[in-house]
């Protein structure tokens, strides 16, 4: 299941940084990879968010510039 060239690097990393073995390399891999889907997901919220909030704030102070003169 493993590319024959990535074992002994994986092996490496199992043992150095103690991993019970493969598989419990593979979920620290996929709740990693889980955690910082998540992080993205909430950052892109919050981007969208400022967007919105931004594109609102413009919105306003250009109709408060027309409602001036």
């Amino acid at each position: 299941m493993l590319p024959a060239e990535l074992v002994p690097k994986i092996d490496k990393i199992i043992h150095d940084e103690q991993y019970a073995g493969r598989n419990d390399f593979t979920v620290r891999l996929i709740r990693n990879y889980l955690d910082e889907k998540e992080e993205r997901d909430k950052i892109s919220k919050q981007y969208e968010m400022f967007e919105a909030d931004k594109k609102r704030r413009l919105k306003e102070s250009s109709s408060d510039n027309e409602n001036e003169e």
